[in-house]
């Protein structure tokens, strides 16, 4: 992974903990999306398939489940 790319990806990690903190759920689901995006764009597949698991929980407790 490019050091771009993996900064692009580290950036969203800490937005989507402070979405998280912040308590509101859609925001979790939301942040935890674009952080599976940015390692996708990233071409990291681990941390990828490991986002799309955080995003699918977090959308399912905001009511948005996610397949």
């Amino acid at each position: 992974m490019d050091s771009a790319a993996k900064q692009v990806a580290k950036d969203a990690e800490e937005q989507y903990d402070i979405a998280q903190r912040s308590g509101d759920k859609m925001q979790a689901c939301v942040h935890a999306g674009f952080v599976s995006a940015a390692y996708m764009q990233a071409k990291d597949e681990s941390s990828y398939k490991n986002w799309l698991a955080i995003e699918k929980r977090d959308c399912k407790a905001a009511g948005v489940p996610r397949s």
